[in-house]
């Protein structure tokens, strides 16, 4: 994901199915230098300066403390054949 900001390639979003894995991947993402976020709606993150560690409820759903869902650009979603 840090590749990503590097390369310009933002914002860039890791999306976990649960909150305890999301809480894991930042904790992990924080040991080791990384900038990250959990708001879709922060301006570090819409701005490519932080990877969005969230989850598919909050991508989906919103926040309970966010009255609106943030947009996300089309190149987020890649879709490869199975």
């Amino acid at each position: 994901m840090q590749a990503c900001l590097h390369e310009g390639i933002v914002p860039a979003v890791y999306v976990a199915p649960g909150p305890h894995l999301a809480e894991q991947v930042t904790a992990e993402a924080v040991k080791l230098g990384l900038s990250v976020v959990d708001d879709p709606a922060n301006a570090k993150f819409l701005a490519g300066g932080a990877v969005c560690v969230t989850t598919m409820q909050v991508l989906l759903n919103g926040r309970a403390d966010s009255a609106y869902l943030v947009p996300l650009p089309d190149s987020l979603f890649v879709s490869a054949p199975w």
